[in-house]
């Protein structure tokens, strides 16, 4: 029977770790990784470790695969949250076979740290693939996105009139990501009146311009970024005195169009949410399309 539950196990395990391939293409992913905690010194046992990069940026993520015979209960969310701070780790994601108690994601979605935290049912993990990446298409483009893990794309933009696609975290209705979690993201597309002799550059320090005349006294900094392989990148943050909510403000050059993509969070956030606006400027692409190109078509 021992042997029937340690095979069970490692079925379980592996796969979680197929499954959890899809979030990291082009990063790695290792199972029954030992590391050092930086606060326990001692070492700590990860079920699986996820390492992507951003260039020069590495997003480490612990995931933790809870066979219980229960739910996970909130007594299991600190003690993972516990384990994810001690080894420094940006996201930690918890799985579970039986579910877990309303407690227990309140905890996880309500962590106010730097830290970020999920508990998914590994049934819900098989069901929300198509969140790990989404497709819109608008003004003539295709916009192929994939949203920071353990968030999701929401077409339904409720009151954000003018934004066409906002991601938030899964959990989350967009009202309590805006009004409650004050953490959201919205992408648009603007395009191009002369691609030819259009200035990435120039374009940029229009705007600074633009946002330091339209926020006089607000601090505004703007940075390029290598994030991208051919596209330039640059991403502005603007600290609004009279907002409860940092601004970061990214621009992507694509040939016909800018992809503009704006996250908000609290200031207090901002080191662990600049990682997700990187993520989504390094990962989005946006190619034309034809009108024409219908399905059954």
């Amino acid at each position: 029977m021992a042997e029937d539950n340690f095979m069970s196990w490692q079925k379980y395990e592996s796969e979680v770790y197929n499954l959890l391939q899809m979030y990291v293409p082009s990063g790695s992913i290792r199972k029954n990784v030992k590391l050092i905690g930086k606060l326990s010194k001692s070492s700590r046992q990860i079920d699986v470790l996820m390492e992507d990069s951003l260039y020069t940026e590495k997003i480490q993520i612990v995931v933790e695969c809870k066979r219980y015979s229960r739910k996970v209960h909130v007594k299991d969310v600190e003690s993972f949250i516990g384990l994810v701070k001690d080894v420094g780790a940006d996201k930690g994601l918890m799985l579970t076979n039986k579910g877990y108690t309303e407690g227990a994601i309140n905890r996880a979605v309500n962590e106010e740290m730097e830290l970020e935290l999920d508990v998914i049912n590994f049934d819900e993990l098989k069901e929300i693939q198509t969140n790990i990446a989404a497709v819109a298409f608008m003004y003539g483009y295709k916009i192929f996105m994939r949203p920071p893990i353990g968030w999701i794309v929401d077409g339904y933009r409720g009151f954000m009139e003018g934004h066409q696609i906002t991601m938030y975290q899964r959990g989350l209705v967009l009202s309590e990501a805006i009004k409650k979690k004050r953490e959201w993201l919205n992408l648009d597309l603007k395009g191009k009146n002369c691609p030819d002799t259009f200035n990435f550059e120039r374009f940029i320090k229009d705007l600074d311009e633009f946002f330091k005349e339209r926020f006089p006294s607000a601090p505004i900094s703007y940075e390029f970024l290598a994030i991208r392989e051919k596209e330039e990148v640059a991403l502005f943050r603007i600290l609004r005195p009279d907002s409860d909510v940092v601004r970061f403000h990214g621009f992507v050059d694509f040939p016909d169009c800018v992809a503009s993509i704006v996250l908000f969070c609290k200031p207090e956030f901002q080191q662990k949410n600049i990682k997700k606006i990187k993520w989504v400027m390094a990962t989005v692409e946006v190619e034309k399309y034809s009108d024409l190109t219908v399905a059954g078509s």
